[in-house]
């Protein structure tokens, strides 16, 4: 009866404390003659190297990652901590994320399964060569980095499986842009829909930055136009009214606008809060022909 080898103990390697001697390549090249009698540390490094090699297997799951062997497609190997199946024969080529040649599994760090990207922006087909075709198991990560931006409501088919619907963090239809392109995604399986979740995603324009989160929640960020405050009303002065464009849009009217002035003298309001911008007003105790220009801080939601 076969006997299951021990987690702790694998194999016992030949010759650990013995004598091995390493024969010469020409010899290991010639192999045995009929009739030569080998020498025994000869036989001992045999079954030492064997033993190693094997072990090395067993507690890896996946060997090591060799610049001298040749890997079939499908073959199998660890590097670097991840993953990786080959997706083309090669000898010397390293598997990374930029080499064709390769696909990387299972994330280093992670407990992820790594897939490579495919379909349509909105019909999403992710392969992990573990063709997880069935019943996806509920609580299963795969990360992926995607070549198009989704366009609105998306699916995922795993493994050329069924399409499943994909959902936000918020658990809401992904709005357009939810899956980028310059940075990974990773869908977890709750049992009905796929969760997206997406980095923390930063822009700038002209108009100021923007901080997406994948919860909606959008924070942005500007200087404010050049305002004069010089008209009279009342015991104090006001600026015209000026507007500012935000550096990226929100979904709806409700967003909060703090302003900041650079004079003891002045303050300044947000008005008229759009999707879009704001109308800026400056008020001052004096009069003054010189600009005023400040910053703006804005928080609302992007989708």
């Amino acid at each position: 009866m076969t006997e299951e080898i021990g987690n702790s103990e694998l194999l016992r390697t030949w010759a650990n404390d013995g004598a091995v001697v390493v024969p010469s390549n020409a010899k290991i090249d010639e192999g045995w003659l009929r009739g030569e009698q080998p020498p025994h540390e000869w036989m001992n490094y045999i079954h030492n190297v064997l033993g190693q090699k094997i072990n090395h297997a067993l507690s890896r799951g996946a060997a090591d990652w060799n610049s001298g062997t040749e890997y079939l497609a499908g073959a199998i190997v660890n590097r670097n901590g991840s993953i990786w199946r080959a997706l083309a024969t090669n000898t010397d080529s390293a598997p990374a994320d930029s080499n064709s040649n390769w696909v990387r599994l299972v994330e280093v760090g992670t407990e992820s399964v790594r897939a490579a990207y495919g379909g349509t922006a909105d019909a999403v087909a992710l392969t992990t060569g573990g063709k997880i075709s069935g019943t996806v198991p509920t609580g299963l990560q795969v990360r992926f980095r995607a070549s198009s931006a989704n366009t609105g409501g998306a699916t995922i088919a795993l493994d050329g499986g069924a399409a499943i619907a994909c959902r936000t963090v918020a658990g809401v239809v992904l709005p357009a842009g939810y899956i980028r392109t310059n940075a990974d995604t990773v869908a977890t399986y709750d049992g009905t829909f796929w969760v997206l979740d997406r980095q923390t995603e930063r822009g700038s324009n002209a108009n100021g930055t923007f901080t997406r989160f994948a919860d909606g929640l959008m924070i942005v960020r500007g200087p404010t136009p050049p305002a004069r405050v010089e008209g009279a009303t009342g015991n104090i002065f006001r600026s015209d009214n000026v507007s500012v464009e935000y550096p990226a849009e929100f979904v709806d009217s409700g967003v909060s606008v703090g302003v900041t002035t650079n004079g003891i003298t002045r303050w300044a309001n947000a008005t008229e809060t759009s999707e879009t911008g704001f109308v800026l007003r400056v008020f001052s105790s004096i009069s003054t022909s010189s600009e005023f220009t400040g910053r703006y801080i804005g928080s609302g939601y992007w989708y």
